[in-house]
């Protein structure tokens, strides 16, 4: 890299977010833990490769009781475990768990997983997670602003939190969005920023998204959820990458998005052939989390394979 590349590249603060996804514990606790161990590993690729470790990570909690929590989205865990007790006790445990109990972790991840997801894209659950997560990240970089002028951010997300981030992007960098959505003045603000030139080079904004890094993700199977999606899709029209802040003006080295995945993860699938990808933006890369479900969805967080290659593209 040129001195005045890597002097432009100085004057960028970078923050890591992160946002958990589904939780099919029936007590889910904080996910720091999990944030704190991909931070880590992916500091320590970092560190081998000769590029700066990540600080000042901005790490989302939603869906359980946390201190500080508001929304209704702290009662979805609470409620799952309702639902799943009823059931159990009227289907009987034999039935619930099935042959050699083969059902009860599918049955217990429809539960206290994908309910998450189902709530999300729920009307009521995507206008309280959106205000809630969008709020939070938002008073964080308005906070960061302070400490510099150029704010680059890169998403660590899981499952849910791959929706959500992916929506937030589209907010903050797509040419249409509704009217009136989510018109809270500090997430305003963030828009603001978002959208913000700088005066030496008008081309620029003062936010950019240096790389979004999603695993589990479900975005593909829930891209239905929309009519203008649908509409793009049989029509075969592929979505623009730059309408999530991965911008070619900012000019970053490909890929800008790597989706991981694995195999043995159902609710996880390739992203890259929904969008117009001709110039290598986004990589769907395979990796092994887990032998079966649903430590095939969980351990994302805790895979090597994984944060050595975000460490690689970084």
């Amino acid at each position: 890299m040129c001195a005045s590349k890597r002097q432009h590249e100085d004057e960028w603060l970078e923050v890591p977010i992160f946002i958990h996804g589904v939780s099919p514990e029936m007590k889910p606790t904080s996910h720091r833990g999990e944030y704190s161990d991909l931070l880590k590993a992916v500091n320590a690729g970092l560190k081998e490769r000769g590029k700066p470790k990540l600080t000042k990570p901005i790490r989302i909690e939603w869906g359980r009781k946390y201190p500080g929590a508001k929304g209704m989205d702290q009662y979805l865990s609470q409620v799952e475990r309702i639902l799943n007790a009823g059931v159990l006790e009227s289907m009987g445990i034999g039935n619930y768990s099935g042959i050699f109990g083969v059902y009860k972790p599918i049955r217990e991840l429809l539960f206290f997983g994908v309910a998450d997801l189902m709530y999300y894209v729920s009307t009521d659950g995507k206008e309280t997670l959106r205000g809630h997560v969008f709020r939070r990240i938002a008073n964080q970089i308005i906070t960061l602003a302070q400490q510099s002028n150029r704010l680059s951010v890169t998403f660590f997300t899981h499952s849910a939190g791959s929706l959500i981030a992916h929506d937030l992007l589209y907010y903050l960098f797509g040419k249409k969005y509704k009217k009136g959505e989510l018109e809270e003045s500090k997430v305003k603000g963030i828009l603001k920023y978002a959208r913000r030139k700088s005066k030496e080079d008008t081309s620029a904004t003062l936010l950019r998204v240096r790389r979004l890094y999603t695993f589990g993700s479900p975005i593909s199977l829930l891209s239905i959820r929309a009519h203008s999606l649908i509409n793009k899709l049989r029509n075969r029209q592929p979505l623009d990458t730059e309408e999530i802040g991965l911008r070619q003006a900012d000019g970053l080295s490909n890929p800008r998005w790597v989706n991981f995945w694995d195999k043995d993860d159902l609710l996880a699938a390739p992203v890259s052939f929904l969008y117009d990808n001709s110039t290598g933006v986004i990589e769907d890369r395979p990796v092994n989390a887990g032998i079966v479900l649903p430590s095939a969805h969980t351990e994302y967080w805790h895979s090597l394979e994984m944060a050595n290659y975000i460490a690689d593209t970084f």
